[in-house]
C-alpha cells in the first residue's frame, strides 16, 4: 500500500500564535457564549453513555462557529474515536432552513463518497413533538487548509499534489453526480496528516437534477421542525468573494460546476505560496478583493488622500488574468454585465507565474486552465485528475463516480418555511434520526 507522507510539524511560533497544541487548547480561556453552548450540547446529549443510544457522546471542546451552526469535538464512546458534532439551531428564515435541509440531504446521499466528509450520525433532540435544532455527527478532521495556509511552516511539493489531487478527486466525484459545491475554499477542505482531504459544509450546494415529484400533505402525527425567531442576517451568494469566479461577480444567472474549478485554481495557487515559505512571507489567498462591486452600481470614486483604495475583487482578476476579450464578452448573459466588464480600464496582465513562483511548468499549467474567464474554456476535475501535475500521486484505486445524477425534490419549492420545514421531516424520517434523538428517549413521534 502506498504511503503518503505526513504534514511537517508547525513551527513554536505558529503553535503559540494559533494555539494548535492540545494544552493551548484546553487552556485557553473561553467565553461564558462558548462555555454556554458546550453545556447546552453536554445536557442535550447526556452525562453517560449507555449503549445503542444518542448520549454514547460526550462533547470535549467547540472547534468552531458560524452563522449557520457551531461545531464541537465529540468522544463517541461506543466507537473509541473522536467525532465532529455539528449543531445546527433552526431559525425562522427559508434562507437558513433551505441550507440546512441541502446540508442533511445531500451528506445523507453522498455518505461512503471518495474525498466527501463522511456523516456518521443525525440525531434530533424531540420534545412534545416538536424539535428546535439538529446534531450531525461527522467524522473528525486533524485540520483544513485555511489552518495549513496560515500556520505550517512549509510545505513540499509532493503534499501540495497529493492535497490537490484529493480534492479535485472529491469535487469530480460530486460533479458526475450533478452537485455544484458553490462554496469551495480552504477552510471548508478538511484534511488528515496523509494529506487526504474531506471536502465539507454543503449548506450552498446545489444539486442540478430535475427533482422527482414532491411530497405528499404533511402527516399530523409526524414531529415538526420548529424554527426559532430569526436573529440575524444570512448572506444568500453563493462561494466566498475571493473564491468567487467572474460569472458570479458579473451576476450571470446560468453557470455551471466550473465555479468550482475556479475556485480550485485559487486554493492550489494558495497552496503553492507554501512550498518552502515561512507563513509570514505568503502572500495568501490569490485575489483578496476587499469589495465585489454590483453589477449596474457604477464605480467607486475614492478621496485622493486616502492611504489604499479599496481593491475590486474583478479589478484584482483581471490584473492577473488580463481583461476578457470581445469572443468572451459575447459570451455574457446580458449588456448589463458587458458594459460593466467595459467599464474597467485596459491593462496589461500581471500573469500567474509572477504571483506564484514556486509554480513549476505542470503548476502553472493547471493555473491557467482553471484560472480562465470564460468557463467553457477551464478544465474539467476529471480533466485535471488526468493532467501530469497529479500524475505522481494519483491513486486511481481511490476514484470513483456517481453511478447516478442526484435530485432533491425541495429545489424547486418556493421559499416557504412550513413546506421546507416538512421537508426537512421527511430527509430526517429517511436517515432515521428520530429513532436516534440525542438523550435516547425514543424516536419522538
Amino acid at each position: 500500500m502506498r504511503r503518503w507522507p505526513k504534514m511537517p510539524a508547525l513551527r513554536p511560533a505558529a503553535r503559540r500564535r494559533c494555539g494548535t497544541t492540545w494544552a493551548a487548547r484546553g487552556q485557553r480561556r473561553r467565553s461564558p457564549g462558548l462555555q454556554k453552548e458546550e453545556q447546552e450540547l453536554a445536557e442535550e446529549l447526556g452525562p453517560e453513555a449507555p449503549e445503542g443510544s444518542g448520549s454514547r457522546y460526550r462533547v470535549v471542546r467547540q472547534i468552531g462557529s458560524g452563522a449557520y451552526g457551531t461545531v464541537f469535538e465529540a468522544q463517541d464512546t461506543l466507537e473509541d474515536r473522536l467525532v465532529a458534532i455539528k449543531r445546527v439551531k433552526l431559525e425562522n428564515d427559508p434562507v437558513h432552513l433551505r441550507r440546512t435541509l441541502r446540508e442533511v440531504a445531500l451528506l445523507s446521499r453522498l455518505r461512503g463518497a471518495a474525498s466527501i466528509v463522511s456523516v456518521l450520525d443525525i440525531m434530533v433532540p424531540v420534545r412534545d413533538g416538536r424539535f428546535t435544532e439538529v446534531h450531525v455527527v461527522l467524522e473528525r478532521c486533524r485540520t483544513d487548509l485555511r489552518k495549513i495556509c496560515s500556520t505550517v511552516a512549509g510545505l513540499t511539493m509532493s503534499q501540495v499534489r497529493r492535497i490537490l489531487y484529493t480534492t479535485t478527486r472529491g469535487v469530480a466525484y460530486l460533479h458526475s453526480a450533478g452537485v455544484w459545491h458553490r462554496d469551495l475554499k480552504p477552510a471548508n477542505c478538511l484534511m488528515y496528516p496523509d494529506c487526504e482531504v474531506r471536502i465539507a459544509d454543503f449548506g450552498l450546494a446545489r444539486a442540478v437534477g430535475r427533482p422527482p415529484a414532491r411530497l405528499p400533505d404533511p402527516d399530523p402525527a409526524r414531529p415538526r421542525a420548529c424554527p426559532a425567531e430569526q436573529t440575524a442576517g444570512f448572506t444568500v451568494h453563493v462561494c466566498t468573494r475571493w473564491y468567487r469566479p467572474p460569472e458570479l461577480l458579473l451576476a450571470q444567472r446560468e453557470y455551471s460546476g466550473a465555479i468550482d474549478v475556479w475556485a480550485l485554481g485559487c486554493i492550489f495557487a494558495e497552496l503553492l505560496q507554501c512550498v518552502e515559505t515561512p507563513p509570514e512571507a505568503r502572500q495568501g489567498p490569490l485575489f483578496r478583493g476587499d469589495y465585489a462591486r454590483r453589477v449596474g452600481g457604477g464605480h467607486l470614486v475614492w478621496p485622493p488622500e486616502a492611504p489604499r483604495a479599496p481593491r475590486d475583487q474583478l479589478d484584482m482578476i483581471f490584473n492577473m488574468i488580463g481583461v476578457p476579450s470581445v469572443a468572451e464578452l459575447a459570451e455574457l448573459q446580458n449588456q448589463e454585465a458587458v458594459d460593466h466588464v467595459l467599464g474597467f480600464p485596459p491593462r496589461s496582465a500581471s500573469g500567474i507565474q509572477a504571483a506564484v513562483p514556486q509554480a513549476d511548468e505542470w503548476a502553472l499549467d493547471v493555473l491557467r486552465r482553471t484560472l480562465r474567464f470564460s468557463p467553457p474554456d477551464r478544465m474539467t476535475a476529471r480533466e485535471l485528475l488526468e493532467h501530469r501535475c497529479v500524475a505522481g500521486v494519483r491513486d486511481r484505486q481511490g476514484e470513483s463516480l456517481a453511478d447516478e445524477v442526484l435530485t432533491l425534490p425541495f429545489e424547486d419549492e418556493p421559499d416557504d418555511i412550513g413546506r421546507l420545514a416538512e421537508y426537512l421531516v421527511h430527509e430526517l424520517e429517511h436517515f432515521g434520526a428520530f429513532g436516534r434523538s440525542s438523550k435516547g428517549k425514543g424516536n419522538g413521534v
